[in-house]
């Protein structure tokens, strides 16, 4: 297909009207279709773009095709035209453009504000994880904007090419595809990914709607605050949930994915944070039944509103109950003196054991004090940890896979032994198979077919490339 041009029509039916932007993934236009505007993603054979584009269009189609979120993008359709060595897919048109562009033309949000965005993006990963999706490149270009007069505008996740099925929650690293700014250190290390790189991923893109700028991937975030934003008014309240908000994201952005709380707590804290309640500390990640508890803000003094968005209720100040608590406390405490005399209050003096709990008070967290990793929260001695358990017993390691390359032309179902396991794509595609004598069948959209039978050694890689127009085979490059 030549290159795209306004006014031209694809798949018969949809009319482009203007380029969105070109990116890794292929050129995204904006079209006219039956039921109105669309966005359209379209990568073409014999252009830079196509290199390994067409597997992820593809992929990202079927992960699409399979959820259903307010804050994913709508899929509408797919078409995979090999004959005209071109993919489309279709979605959803979102008028906002992208978070990235948004937030330059806007500025950045409050701190209440950007734990509300939070929670959308909380949503849309609970639909990827619980689908065993992760994303691997969430960043502000990949989240898209609807704005809403009256309240925060609706985010939507876009641009699933790079995302992988995870198998236990896992998923090993088969390429270096990331944005620098935005990856998670065992993405940049080529480590395996879990779904606490997608958490690491939503701290950084809520760094940048909370202060304009990218995340520097070299600075410990343990150590530093979120830098605050000129515009904001001076209320002692902001001032503290900002730093709160900081906190909570630098634990996301933890160098080690086991120490980055999960969806829940993340969910739970970003709730709370939108209402101006804050943990007290900010630890591992613990079922919401066992959460530590919240300390709540003193909102006693007059706010203004958030930026584009109406101000939360102010919550009644909790010091009026903590002081009758106090007040019944003291009588009560009076009362006890007099019955048990000097000897009891000596022995009370005098007591290692207090039993009075010193309440600690919300403060926003000091730069200078914040340690460059957090420290977990431990009592003054700990026993001594368990013995480890004892090793597993060896087991036979299976023996390596045989890979079969194949490419064809035109592009072609891949089956072995009667079972598709994929298709070919520009440049050709490879799949594991177990070592031994299989029926190979390549089978492409308009009935050609090629079959072949051919005997694998374990560890060995074999090409079968074809015409399928000529029925033969050709050299593989």
């Amino acid at each position: 297909m030549k290159a795209l041009q306004s006014g031209q029509t694809l798949l018969d039916r949809y009319v482009l009207t203007a380029p969105l932007g070109t990116g890794a993934g292929g050129e995204t236009w904006r079209a006219d279709g039956p039921r109105g505007p669309v966005a359209i993603k379209v990568v073409r054979a014999g252009t830079d773009l196509s290199v390994g584009s067409f597997q992820d269009l593809i992929r990202e189609a079927g992960v699409l095709r399979t959820l259903q979120s307010p804050h994913i993008v709508e899929y509408l359709e797919f078409s995979d035209r090999p004959h005209e060595g071109c993919a489309f897919l279709v979605t959803a048109l979102v008028p906002g453009g992208d978070l990235a562009k948004y937030v330059r033309e806007h500025g950045a949000y409050d701190t209440r504000a950007v734990a509300r965005l939070g929670l959308q993006l909380v949503t849309a990963l609970e639909a990827l994880h619980g689908a065993n999706i992760l994303h691997r490149d969430l960043k502000p270009h990949n989240v898209l904007v609807t704005p809403r007069a009256d309240d925060d505008p609706l985010l939507q996740v876009t641009d699933f090419g790079i995302s992988r099925r995870a198998v236990q929650g896992v998923v090993d690293t088969i390429d270096l595809k990331l944005s620098p700014a935005y990856a998670s250190p065992e993405q940049h290390q080529g480590a395996t990914l879990s779904f606490a790189t997608d958490i690491y991923g939503l701290a950084a893109v809520l760094w940048w709607t909370a202060s304009g700028v990218h995340p520097d991937p070299n600075l410990p975030y343990q150590a530093r605050g979120l830098p605050p934003l000129p515009e904001t008014p001076e209320r002692a309240d902001e001032e503290i949930v900002r730093a709160h908000l900081g906190a909570l994201l630098g634990r996301m952005m933890h160098a080690s994915p086991d120490e980055r709380p999960d969806l829940a707590a993340v969910r739970q804290a970003l709730a709370g944070l939108a209402h101006g309640v804050a943990p007290v500390a900010l630890g591992k990640a613990v079922p919401a039944s066992a959460a530590s508890p919240r300390a709540v803000l003193d909102r006693s003094t007059e706010t203004t509103p958030d930026h584009r968005t109406d101000s939360v209720e102010p919550r009644k100040a909790p010091w009026i109950a903590v002081a009758k608590g106090a007040m019944g406390l003291g009588i009560i405490g009076l009362f006890a003196l007099g019955l048990f005399g000097t000897l009891g209050l000596n022995h009370l003096r005098g007591s290692s054991n207090s039993p009075i709990e010193q309440v600690p008070r919300l403060a926003p967290p000091s730069v200078a004090e914040r340690p460059q990793e957090p420290e977990p929260v431990a009592a003054i001695s700990q026993p001594a940890p368990p013995d480890p358990p004892a090793a597993p017993p060896p087991q036979d390691v299976p023996p390596a896979p045989a890979r079969l390359r194949v490419n064809s032309v035109p592009w072609s179902q891949v089956h072995v032994d009667g079972t598709r396991i994929g298709r070919t794509r520009d440049g050709g595609a490879t799949f594991e198979l177990r070592a031994g004598t299989h029926n190979i069948s390549l089978r492409s959209s308009d009935g050609l077919r090629f079959d072949k039978r051919l005997t694998f050694r374990a560890d060995q890689t074999a090409s079968l490339c074809v015409n399928l127009r000529t029925q033969t085979e050709l050299s593989c490059r």
